[in-house]
């Protein structure tokens, strides 16, 4: 049975890519103490769950025992996103690239590929290891341990380090060769275990709590470092404690409310058409919406002039309309659609 919460899941989480993106003009446009740029930080913040989500939605997908994934499935899923990755890298070296002077620099420009094209190569990543993960986690308790141990490497190595206690903490992690356990890995089976687990309601009530806590206390935190002149980078890690429990609290809202999405779309047959068809659209509007943004001529909004609230919030639906609108129609071409989307 299909998991509406991780279509769900799947739209919200590309609306908060674009989100996040144009509230990253204001960050570059506005003074650091403004609060233009205190809001705009605010908002990335926010939205900040949307890699990470992405990660654990493909994890839940990929790593089900119950579906069968075959070898041939996996080399295709790899190709495909391959053949994407230097197709629209092309697409932004020709509307937005600066022109190289030599073949090197082309290719330069086409292997680096444009700044939100960095998602595909580490999706190549993690696909390749699909074979490997799923064969381990036919006994259970390999999952315990995988999660355990990029838990450790991850996040606890991260505050031991930053926190100044072990300051060579990495160097030994180094030699460790545990690299397996290490990065986006972490995510894509944290997703799959919490699709598994039947997590207690007095426990997701602590987890809401907490949560709610820590990203009212980084947001104060935003506003005191803003207001210092200094940009709080934290924000932007995402194998911080507070970025993980964040990502955990919103995957198990809609998990847990899996029931209430098929009701809901149970009521009409448009309803379960319309989520599934924008959620089989994200991919093509992550790869579109960057070029939407960055040639904005008919979004155009005077970064200094505008108010921040309304203007992102603007932006961001205008933006998504375009995109989703933009790849709805591509979509409708099989030519275009198989060398641009598929």
């Amino acid at each position: 049975m299909r998991k509406i919460y991780l279509d769900v899941l799947r739209i919200i989480s590309c609306m908060a890519v674009v989100m996040f993106h144009i509230a990253g003009l204001w960050i570059q446009k506005n003074p650091i103490t403004s609060s233009s740029y205190i809001f705009a930080q605010s908002i990335i913040l926010l939205s900040s769950f949307m890699v990470p989500m992405f990660v654990m939605i493909s994890g839940v997908v990929f790593l089900d025992l119950n579906r069968e994934i075959s070898f041939r499935h996996i080399g295709k899923k790899i190709i495909g996103l391959l053949k994407l990755y230097f197709v629209w890298s092309l697409v932004y070296y020709i509307f937005l690239g600066a022109k190289s002077q030599s073949i090197t620099e082309f290719v330069h420009q086409i292997v680096g590929g444009h700044y939100h094209l960095w998602y595909i190569p580490m999706c190549i990543g993690l696909y390749s290891v699909v074979p490997l993960l799923r064969s381990m986690f036919a006994q259970r308790e390999n999952v315990i341990y995988f999660v355990v141990m990029s838990f450790i490497l991850n996040f606890i190595c991260l505050v031991l380090y930053q926190t100044g206690w072990v300051p060579d903490l990495y160097t030994v992690i180094g030699k460790l060769q545990l690299n397996m356990f290490t990065g986006w890995i972490f995510y894509f089976v944290w997703g799959y275990s919490l699709s598994l687990l039947k997590v207690d309601k007095k426990i997701r009530i602590l987890i809401y709590v907490l949560t709610g806590i820590t990203v009212i206390a980084v947001l104060i935190n935003v506003v005191y470092t803003a207001l210092k002149g200094q940009n709080a980078v934290y924000v932007y890690n995402d194998f911080s404690l507070n970025r993980g429990l964040y990502v955990t609290a919103i995957f198990l809202l809609f998990k847990e409310n899996e029931q209430h999405f098929r009701n809901w779309i149970n009521k009409s047959r448009r309803r379960y058409v319309g989520i599934l068809q924008l959620s089989q659209l994200t991919l093509g509007v992550y790869l579109v919406h960057a070029l939407v943004i960055e040639k904005r001529a008919v979004l155009y909004i005077a970064l200094d002039e505008c108010n921040p609230i309304w203007a992102i919030l603007c932006m961001t639906m205008a933006v998504c309309v375009i995109s989703f609108l933009t790849v709805y129609i591509l979509n409708k071409i099989p030519v275009v659609r198989k060398v641009f989307l598929a």
